[in-house]
């Protein structure tokens, strides 16, 4: 046992005062001889020595009482594990983090409020527990650590005193981030490394971790440290969370719009997917689709328990260009997860040109001839000769050089201008390439990439005989590619995979972004960007005898996705999620003026113009809010974009105390107790420095000051004896 505030031992001098009081008021008697009454004197003695014995007994209650009474403000506790200090000493300062949760989980509802209130509640109630000989940080995380104040002894003139942190607190608010513990747990471990505890090897270390415990990254966590756990040595404080198996969630996870075939007046379907994350079922859930702020549909859907159903919408754009949206469904508990956005381009026309001869030709154009019949926006214009691409191209929106050798230098300077003003090229180079033309004249001035050497036969006995195709490169689904382009068209059968007997070995520069690559590594389809333009260069011809990919299935919607994607460079296809880093590309006329991104809030930041690669672009600070963000470039909306919520943080699946204790030392791993099993404070200490018994303490002092009482008091039986003495 120890004492926690051992100055007031000092009172324990107190304790002589009943003594002294008893010495002061002793009386002297004087002896006075009183005949014929001897046989009284004997009587009388036995009545003296049971009242000067109620008289000691009741000095010793006296002595006690207060002896106790001054222990308890002393404050008495059980040394516990974490306790320092000397029995009459000071225990030892504390070196304390205290982490918040502010991810958008943290905004769910319950009876009693916010579980961000409470998170914030308990965190400004720690203060109370420091001491001027402590030192405390607080720091709230989501995407990642924010520091928002600390207390350091060190430096008092420059601490911030208990209101400003609280202040602080205050001013928090939820953030639309997903929860990242595993940057806290790291911050958490550079807080406590051996050079930021150097002098304080005694020093108690704590870390206070107020989180709403949903599962998401916490999963993903494995131990680390040298003892097998997390943050070893240092006493780790999670909080209780009453309600974990009460949660119920509905969001959307998913909107998958058919934007290869937007078109104006044409009808695009909308493929929404509602996730229940309860644990009871849903009836008549509404899920409202809006476009270009109007609301259009609804729909009125049952949802199983921890389950998901797909919502399907049609709808006809009304007009060409940038088109966003969102679709929501019905106010739950969690109310920041309830809508997704989505945005995507309407095009009016597609105009493609195949350069090449009828038979180089014949595979694109039955592609674009199939995707025609659907697409109203796609035109295939007539097919050019490798020697007239100076008069085609400038009425296309699209170029696809099929099998073309070389082009003249005149043909070069036509393609290279027609990227430039925002064209779209693909590229396929024939069998017998002019590998020296491509690298030197073509290529430099489209991308960042050549064809430098030949992989396989080159050509010779079709791809679908079995010697052919045991030999061939494959494309790989994990390997990097176009997540946007290549979408659902990876076959589902082996047998339907293409095979490449033979191919170009394609080089990659900086800023390349990969479309397809081969299973070993290499690129299979790659793009580029110069000026407004966007080209994609293939490393294998459309010969069958190099590669079956023209008869695959895979091949005519991927013919029909290049085209639409290089139609509009500008406006990418990409979708975002909160805390993701943004690059977006610039058309060539607000290269000069001045250009700023907004958000939904409304709030305007001016972006600066970047060069790279060829091609401009601009990068956004900070995504922070979901919602559809635009950009203006000389005050005219030139883009816009969606971002949406990483919905692995919607399911509110309970963190179980087992994970936990997987990741943390079981000695220094503390469960905060549930409202109304306890004080946040009392339970600290008790395991900071042990159970305090200051209060047991105080009731045996009142018992013993009862007992006082009781036997100060006068016997009748004494009073009556010596009345009649008398």
């Amino acid at each position: 046992m120890h004492f926690l505030n051992p100055i007031a031992l000092f009172g324990l001098a107190a304790a002589a005062i009943p003594l002294v009081i008893h010495l002061l008021h002793r009386g002297r008697t004087t002896p006075l001889p009183f005949s014929n009454l001897a046989f009284l004197q004997v009587v009388h003695q036995q009545r003296m020595r049971r009242l000067q014995l109620r008289q000691w007994l009741a000095l010793l209650m006296r002595t006690l009482a207060i002896l106790f009474a001054v222990a308890a403000f002393a404050r008495p506790a059980f040394r516990g594990a974490g306790g320092g200090g000397s029995f009459f000493g000071s225990p030892a300062p504390t070196r304390a983090l205290v982490l918040i949760d502010r991810s958008y989980s943290t905004a769910y509802r319950t009876p009693s409020g916010r579980l961000f209130d409470r998170i914030r509640e308990n965190a400004a109630s720690l203060l109370n527990l420091f001491t001027t000989d402590d030192e405390v940080s607080f720091v709230s995380f989501a995407g990642g650590p924010l520091e928002l104040g600390e207390r350091d002894h060190r430096q008092p003139d420059d601490e911030p005193d208990s209101e400003m942190l609280v202040s602080m607190l205050n001013r928090l608010t939820v953030s639309e981030e997903a929860t990242r513990i595993d940057l806290a747990l790291q911050y958490a471990e550079r807080h406590f490394s051996a050079e930021r505890m150097a002098g304080r090897s005694s020093w108690n270390k704590e870390v206070f971790l107020f989180t709403d415990r949903s599962q998401h990254n916490w999963d993903e966590l494995e131990p680390s440290g040298a003892e097998g756990n997390r943050l070893p040595g240092v006493h780790v404080y999670l909080n209780d969370v009453d309600d974990l198996d009460q949660r119920s969630n509905t969001f959307i996870e998913t909107v998958e719009v058919d934007r290869w075939m937007a078109a104006p007046g044409h009808m695009v379907e909308l493929r929404v997917l509602v996730v229940n994350a309860s644990s009871r079922p849903l009836q008549a859930v509404p899920v409202d689709l809006y476009l270009d702020g109007e609301r259009l549909q609804r729909r009125l859907v049952e949802l199983p328990e921890q389950g998901r159903i797909e919502v399907v919408f049609s709808v006809a754009p009304r007009r060409a260009g940038l088109t966003s949206g969102y679709v929501e469904v019905g106010d739950d508990d969690l109310a920041l997860d309830n809508r997704h956005y989505f945005s995507f381009h309407v095009a009016d026309r597609v105009r493609v040109l195949l350069v090449g001869t009828p038979r180089d030709v014949y595979y694109p154009r039955r592609a674009l001839e199939a995707a025609a019949a659907s697409d109203p926006a796609l035109q295939l214009l007539p097919a050019a000769s490798a020697d007239r691409v100076d008069a085609a191209v400038r009425e296309a929106d699209v170029v696809i050089l099929c099998n073309v050798e070389r082009l003249s230098m005149v043909d070069n300077r036509a393609v290279h201008r027609f990227v430039a003003a925002g064209g779209g090229l693909i590229i396929f180079p024939a069998p017998g390439v002019d590998l020296s033309s491509y690298n030197r004249h073509l290529l430099p001035e489209l991308l960042p990439a050549s064809l430098v050497g030949l992989s396989g036969r080159g050509g010779g006995a079709p791809v679908t005989s079995a010697q052919a195709r045991d030999s061939a490169r494959a494309l790989d689904a994990d390997r990097p590619h176009h997540r946007h382009l290549l979408a659902d068209l990876w076959p589902v059968n082996a047998e339907d995979d293409p095979t490449f007997t033979s191919t170009f070995e394609l080089t990659a520069g900086d800023h390349l972004e990969p479309v397809a690559s081969f299973a070993d590594g290499g690129l299979a389809l790659a793009m580029g960007h110069r000026g407004r333009g966007t080209t994609v260069l293939s490393s294998f011809p459309l010969d069958l005898s190099w590669s079956d990919l023209p008869v695959k299935g895979m091949f005519a919607p991927l013919i029909h996705r290049l085209c639409r994607y290089l139609a509009y460079p500008g406006h990418e296809l990409t979708s975002y999620t909160v805390g993701e880093a943004v690059r977006r590309r610039l058309i060539e006329s607000v290269v000069d003026g001045t250009v700023q991104v907004e958000g939904p809030s409304g709030r305007r930041q001016f972006i600066e113009v970047e060069h790279g690669g060829g091609q401009l672009s601009w990068s956004v600070p900070a995504i922070d809010e979901a919602g559809i963000w635009r950009v203006f470039g000389n005050g005219e909306l030139v883009d816009r974009f969606a971002v949406n919520l990483d919905t692995r943080e919607s399911r509110l699946a309970p963190l179980r105390a087992t994970v936990v204790r997987r990741l943390f030392d079981g000695e220094f791993l503390h469960l905060l107790p549930a409202p109304g099993e306890g004080t946040l404070a009392d339970f600290v200490l008790a395991q900071r420095y042990g159970h305090e018994l200051w209060r047991p303490f105080l009731i045996i002092a009142a018992l013993f000051l009862l007992a006082e009482l009781w036997i100060a008091r006068a016997p009748h039986t004494l009073e009556r004896s010596q009345n009649d003495a008398t």
